[in-house]
Formats: C-alpha cells, structure tokens, sequence
C-alpha cells in the first residue's frame, strides 16, 4: 500500500472513530445507568420488593423504587456522561433524585432525608476507588443539632421474625431500631441476603436530627421538611430534568435538586468540583416514624440537569430557621438557630432579627432563644436578608 493511500485509510478510520464518540456522546443517557453498590442498613423492606439483593434499582429515567434502610444504608450510582458542574444549569442545580416523600398536613410533606455525595472518576475506569467521596451539604449540615462523621453499628438480634436490631454510636450513645406489625420478617440485611457481616453491620454518615411530629399516633408527619439538599425529602416525585424547580423554593411540589457548588470534604471544607461521576446517596436520619417504620430514604432514580441557552444565573438568598424541638413547654426555653443561605452556601450578611406573632406566649432575644411562658400558639420568625421573605415556624 502506498503511502498517500495508507494516510487515506488513517484519515477515514480516524474520521469514523470520532464519529463514533460522537454519536456515544449524542446518545448517552441523561439517567443513572448502573447500580455500582446497595448495601441497605436494617429496614422494614428487608426480603420485600424494595430492598433484596441482585437488583438493578432505580436505574433509568423510571427506575424501581429502593430503600436504603435505616440511618447509614446507601446507594451507589454510575452514570454514561460525566455530571457537569455548568454555569447555565437552571438555578445551579446540576442534578435530580426522584424518591417518594409526599405531601401531607401542616408544613406539607412526609421526608425521609438522605444526605447525596459525589466522587470523581480520576483513573478512569468506572469504579469509585480512587477519590474521596464529597458530601453535597443540605441545608441542615451546618445547624449545631447535626453530627458529623457519625460511626453507628448494628447488631444483628438473630431473631427469624422481627424483632428490635440493637444500635451503638461511636460517641457511646445506644438505641434499637424498632420494627412494626406490618413487616413480620427480620429487619437485618444479612437476613435478607445481602453480603454483610451476619453478626454487625457498621455504617457512617452526617446524622441530622430532623423533627417527627408523633403527638397524633394514627397520622404521624414531619414539622417541616429540611430546605434543600437532601434526597425524598420535598414531597414531589416529579424528575423532569428539563424543567427544573428552584431548590430553594420552600413551597410543596419542589423537586430534589442538586448543586456540586455545595461539596464539602470530611472536615467540612468547600471544595470546587467541576465535574463528577458516581453519585451516592446515605440515609441521613435516625428516628422512628411509628406505626410507618424507621425513616429510610427511598430513591427512585438519579437524572442530569442539561444546561440552558437562555438562562441567566443569578444569585439566590435564604432566611432558615433550625427547627430542633416540636412544641415549646413552659418554663422550657428553646434555643433556635437562625441561617442566611446564598446559593446553598451559608453566609455572614445582614443582621439576624428574631421576632414572635404574639407576646402572649413568651418572648424570642435577638440570638434566636424562646422562653415560653404560657400555653398557646404563635410562629417564631427569622430574617437576616430583609430582600427576601422571613423563614417561620410553628411554636
């Protein structure tokens, strides 16, 4: 062969393999498309359909629903196309997670948190075993309620019907994951035939604390939901990756959306992401939910947000109350804590201002301390950002 021929040859195959990444490229899903690791903490879905092992969940664009279990039992996703951190993605929002949370009474939505980590693909060959996972922050990561890099242990009760799964912190602190009359079976993974230690199962994570309000046992339901960041959390299960809903919005039927903008390192350091590849997603609660079992994320599916011609990003406040007690108790104060939020990062502007609907029932200082001094109902209000409505809460 000569060689104007051969260069030919070189030229065409070349020109076709790049076709070829191209169309890879046109063609790869916007979607999750592979479970890479579901290891479930102990659950009332054990053995059922949302939780067994061997099983591609939420995978897709209409995944099949998973529960992760209690606190620490997580999910890992991969994905055909990187997860861009773009500047025109709508609202800073870079990705999606659809779960089952819903919509209910007084704040409006039943929330079962999961906290979402990212990690890079730095060698390039489609594991997560070469960076550090970087936890995406939600908006109670900074309220002091919060415990971080929480190491819990259960153990297993060895029990063939359901019966409590026994639980220690590495801080020393005890409890049991309760079961309930509507799951027979055993709640502990290893049971159910996941690869876990049959004797104990260690998990770590962000513990948030999160409010339940259980005073009406026949219809149990969140104070509020958390503001942003976190995965089956808002109450609307819609993932339309096209159009996307303001995550900061604390309105109902907001989706679960997801900036790389808000990364943190173990120690809580922001870290600049410009790109990720594998999405995981933890259970970020430990409560009971009474007769509706532990609180467990359930994760339906994980989608990339395109970004948009059109769209001019600009910056997003937030006025947030911590809320970390249900109901004030006379003679009980309650200190609240009180978060301005720019773009889902927090930041010192403004002056906090604390104030109460009514003085009838107690009196609110400027650092966000409640000391109730009568029965009766009132909302606690905190503004720090006068551009942009107070947040407010129930006493």
């Amino acid at each position: 062969m000569n060689f104007e021929l051969r260069k030919r040859n070189v030229l065409l195959i070349g020109m076709m393999s790049l076709a070829s990444v191209l169309l890879a490229e046109d063609t790869a899903s916007y979607y999750a498309t592979r479970m890479i690791e579901y290891m479930p903490a102990p659950g009332q879905f054990m053995s059922e359909e949302w939780a067994q092992p061997n099983v591609d969940y939420a995978i897709g664009e209409e995944g099949v629903g998973v529960s992760l279990g209690g606190f620490g039992g997580y999910i890992v996703f991969g994905f055909d196309r990187p997860i861009v951190n773009h500047p025109q993605n709508p609202y800073g929002v870079d990705f999606l997670v659809k779960g089952n949370s819903f919509t209910g009474g007084t704040y409006g939505v039943w929330t079962e948190p999961g906290a979402v980590q990212v990690m890079q693909d730095k060698n390039r060959n489609g594991i997560p075993d070469d960076g550090e996972w970087y936890e995406l922050a939600g908006s109670d990561y900074y309220l002091s309620t919060t415990q971080h890099n929480v190491t819990m242990t259960y153990y297993n009760p060895k029990y063939d019907s359901r019966y409590t799964v026994p639980w220690i912190m590495d801080n020393g602190h005890e409890g049991g994951l309760i079961t309930n009359q509507f799951h027979e079976h055993s709640f502990y993974p290893a049971d159910a035939g996941f690869p876990c230690n049959y004797d104990s199962l260690t998990v770590t994570g962000n513990m948030i604390m999160g409010c339940i309000n259980l005073s009406n046992p026949s219809y149990i339901e969140n104070h509020r939901p958390q503001l942003f960041g976190y995965a089956d959390n808002r109450g609307f299960v819609n993932m339309d990756i096209d159009n996307v809903v303001n995550p900061y919005e604390y309105k109902k039927h907001v989706q679960d959306g997801f900036d790389l903008n808000w990364a943190v390192d173990k120690h809580g350091k922001h870290v600049q992401l410009d790109t990720v590849d594998f999405v995981r997603i933890y259970t970020a609660i430990n409560q009971d939910g009474g007769w509706l079992g532990e609180l467990s994320s359930e994760i339906l599916g994980v989608g990339i947000v395109k970004p948009k011609e059109d769209y001019v990003p600009r910056d997003y406040y937030n006025n947030y109350i911590g809320v970390n007690r249900l109901k004030a108790v006379v003679g009980e104060p309650i200190q609240y804590e009180g978060l301005l939020f720019k773009n889902g990062i927090p930041v010192n502007e403004g002056t906090p201002h604390w104030w109460i609907s009514t003085d009838s029932v107690g009196t609110i200082d400027q650092t966000g301390l409640f000391t109730p001094t009568k029965e009766g109902d009132a909302m606690v209000y905190f503004q720090q950002c006068d551009t942009v409505p107070a947040d407010s809460c129930m006493l």
